[in-house]
Protein backbone atom coordinates (compact mmCIF):
# COMPACT_ATOMS: atom_id res chain seq x y z
CA UNK A 1 0.00 0.00 0.00
CA UNK A 2 2.56 2.34 0.49
CA UNK A 3 4.51 1.78 -2.45
CA UNK A 4 1.69 2.53 -4.69
CA UNK A 5 1.05 5.87 -2.53
CA UNK A 6 5.12 7.30 -3.61
CA UNK A 7 4.71 5.61 -7.12
CA UNK A 8 1.30 7.87 -7.28
CA UNK A 9 3.78 11.00 -6.87
CA UNK A 10 4.80 12.70 -9.82
CA UNK A 11 7.71 15.45 -9.74
CA UNK A 12 9.14 18.28 -12.40
CA UNK A 13 12.55 18.60 -12.05
CA UNK A 14 14.84 21.40 -11.96
CA UNK A 15 19.16 21.75 -11.47
CA UNK A 16 20.84 25.04 -10.65
CA UNK A 17 24.75 25.03 -11.22
CA UNK A 18 27.29 27.69 -10.00
CA UNK A 19 30.92 27.55 -10.54
CA UNK A 20 32.91 29.28 -8.01
CA UNK A 21 34.86 30.74 -10.75
CA UNK A 22 32.01 32.37 -12.97
CA UNK A 23 29.68 34.79 -11.86
CA UNK A 24 26.28 32.96 -13.42
CA UNK A 25 23.81 30.32 -12.14
CA UNK A 26 22.46 27.79 -15.46
CA UNK A 27 19.25 26.70 -14.89
CA UNK A 28 17.47 23.87 -16.31
CA UNK A 29 14.49 22.31 -16.15
CA UNK A 30 11.77 21.07 -18.15
CA UNK A 31 10.88 24.11 -19.60
CA UNK A 32 14.43 24.59 -21.25
CA UNK A 33 17.88 26.33 -20.09
CA UNK A 34 18.38 30.11 -18.47
CA UNK A 35 21.74 31.89 -16.98
CA UNK A 36 21.02 33.58 -15.02
CA UNK A 37 24.35 36.85 -14.86
CA UNK A 38 25.18 38.29 -11.79
CA UNK A 39 27.72 40.98 -10.61
CA UNK A 40 31.11 40.19 -9.60
CA UNK A 41 29.92 43.12 -6.87
CA UNK A 42 27.04 40.79 -5.89
CA UNK A 43 29.93 38.48 -3.88
CA UNK A 44 32.01 39.46 -1.44
CA UNK A 45 34.45 36.48 -2.52
CA UNK A 46 34.40 33.46 -4.99
CA UNK A 47 32.67 31.36 -1.95
CA UNK A 48 30.11 33.75 -1.41
CA UNK A 49 27.25 32.00 -2.09
CA UNK A 50 24.54 34.36 -1.46
CA UNK A 51 23.31 34.27 -5.38
CA UNK A 52 22.49 30.57 -4.80
CA UNK A 53 20.90 30.35 -1.54
CA UNK A 54 18.41 33.72 -3.23
CA UNK A 55 17.63 31.45 -6.31
CA UNK A 56 16.73 28.46 -4.42
CA UNK A 57 14.72 30.42 -2.14
CA UNK A 58 13.04 31.83 -5.36
CA UNK A 59 12.35 28.29 -6.40
CA UNK A 60 11.31 27.42 -3.22
CA UNK A 61 8.82 30.51 -2.79
CA UNK A 62 7.54 29.08 -6.13
CA UNK A 63 6.93 25.45 -4.92
CA UNK A 64 9.93 23.29 -5.18
CA UNK A 65 12.21 21.71 -2.48
CA UNK A 66 15.87 21.14 -2.54
CA UNK A 67 16.92 17.39 -2.59
CA UNK A 68 20.33 16.60 -3.64
CA UNK A 69 23.38 18.48 -4.65
CA UNK A 70 26.39 17.19 -6.16
CA UNK A 71 30.49 19.04 -5.72
CA UNK A 72 33.03 18.13 -8.40
CA UNK A 73 35.81 19.55 -9.26
CA UNK A 74 39.63 19.64 -7.01
CA UNK A 75 38.39 22.50 -5.01
CA UNK A 76 35.02 21.61 -5.18
CA UNK A 77 34.31 24.42 -6.83
CA UNK A 78 31.16 23.18 -9.36
CA UNK A 79 28.20 22.92 -7.13
CA UNK A 80 25.15 21.33 -8.80
CA UNK A 81 21.59 21.73 -6.50
CA UNK A 82 18.76 19.62 -7.86
CA UNK A 83 15.38 20.30 -6.90
CA UNK A 84 11.57 19.23 -7.36
CA UNK A 85 8.43 20.13 -7.42
CA UNK A 86 5.22 18.11 -7.30
CA UNK A 87 3.32 17.96 -10.12
CA UNK A 88 -0.46 19.70 -10.58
Amino acid sequence: MLNELFAQQKYEYASIAFSINTPKLSITDDKGYNVIEFSKDDRKSVWDMAPVFRQIKKMEDEGWELYDTQVSGEAGQNLVFFLRKKRS
